[in-house]
């Protein structure tokens, strides 16, 4: 694909708005998790998912926060789908459904944007991402950007993330994971976060206000 480190990018965490989010998702493809939590129903689903926006997978690891301690059957070692709130996490974006895409209490999610279109502009909502020093990185354009800066710490806090890329490019990688500093050795793995509205298309312009 069209993706290296050639390409800049640029990350922009807000608190989330349905408006802001309305406003970016006009040109492009979007998951809302509603289509595979219909297909597979609630719980883990593997090491990865694939959909219409690319292929989500597990960083690896097993966690030991209270969805991998308070559901019954759940290893923690997966990613995984649910539908209502757990633990703080619930579906962000107001499309009329419930479900999103949990990481489960691993060390994080990977996902390999590929939609079959060329992008340069990708947007998701994430919740309980500050509670864990958590860093996200959007590895084409090298970007990087920690999660839980402005008051975000707050359990079931939702933030808007939004990467913009210099060029239109046909994939991406943008990694979420538990990093207490910028060294993958440093990797926590008390806690999950989710991820709802997964977006890749084409930047408005100009950029709604945040």
């Amino acid at each position: 694909g069209a993706s290296g480190a050639a390409n800049a990018a640029s990350v922009h965490i807000t608190d989330f708005s349905a408006a802001e989010y309305a406003a970016l998702t006009l040109n492009g493809l979007l998951s809302d998790f509603e289509a595979d939590g219909s297909d597979m129903g609630e719980g883990e689903v593997g090491r990865g998912l694939s959909n219409d926006v690319g292929f989500f997978t597990t960083i690896g690891g097993q966690g030991t926060g209270g969805t991998v301690n308070n559901l019954p059957g759940n290893t923690g070692t997966q990613i995984a789908l649910r539908d209502g709130n757990v633990f703080g996490r619930s579906t962000q974006v107001p499309l009329g459904g419930s479900w999103y895409l949990d990481s489960n209490d691993t060390h994080g999610i990977v996902w390999s944007v590929n939609t079959g279109q060329m992008f340069n502009m990708v947007t998701f909502a994430i919740t309980d991402a500050a509670e864990f020093g958590s860093v996200l990185r959007a590895s084409t354009g090298g970007a990087e950007a920690f999660l839980g800066t402005e008051g975000r710490e707050r359990n079931g806090a939702v933030s808007l993330v939004t990467i913009l890329f210099d060029e239109m490019i046909s994939d991406a990688t943008i990694e979420i994971g538990h990093f207490a500093s910028t060294s993958a050795s440093a990797r926590r793995t008390n806690d999950g976060f989710s991820i709802d509205g997964a977006f890749a298309g084409v930047a408005p312009v100009p950029l709604p206000a945040s």
